[in-house]
């Protein structure tokens, strides 16, 4: 067996502008743990649940007024 045979074949992505809470939603929505993060069709990250945690966790962001005026950037 090859990595091509489990792999996720058109994985949902972000861009490096996206919103913290826009990556939140979609991985939340979709019951995933990571994203890919692309650029001109070009890998240049992956985003974790626990990155977006750990980001909030220490951020202003983690009150959920703040929160919400975030998702709208």
């Amino acid at each position: 067996m090859k990595v091509v045979d489990v792999m996720t074949k058109d994985p949902l992505t972000v861009t490096p502008s996206e919103a913290i809470g826009q990556a939140d939603e979609l991985m939340n929505g979709n019951k995933i743990r990571q994203l890919p993060v692309v650029e001109d069709n070009e890998l240049v990250g992956i985003v974790t649940d626990r990155d977006i945690r750990s980001f909030l966790s220490a951020s202003p962001l983690n009150e959920p007024d703040e929160r919400e005026k975030s998702d709208a950037s």
